[in-house]
């Protein structure tokens, strides 16, 4: 249960630098582009960052959902806006 949690919570703040970083890079479809391509990559680091977290139980922050849920429906807007 506890592994979940930390996977959770560390998918959510890897997924908020991502957001931070979008607003930084200039086009829409190469943001996206690059933003999916890490995320792959860093979920699976997410994995193995879990399993050292929890031998060293540190505990995480929570981090704010619901920037985080506007986040996902602002990405979902604009994958759905470079597919039409």
């Amino acid at each position: 249960m506890r592994k979940v949690f930390y996977k959770n919570v560390l998918k959510k703040e890897i997924q908020y630098m991502l957001f931070r970083i979008y607003f930084k890079l200039p086009f829409i479809p190469i943001r996206w582009g690059i933003i999916n391509s890490v995320f792959k990559t860093v979920s699976f680091l997410s994995i193995l960052l879990t399993q050292v977290l929890r031998k060293k139980s540190i505990i995480l922050k929570k981090v704010d959902l619901n920037f985080i849920d506007r986040f996902l429906k602002c990405r979902n807007y604009f994958n759905l806006k470079n597919k039409s």
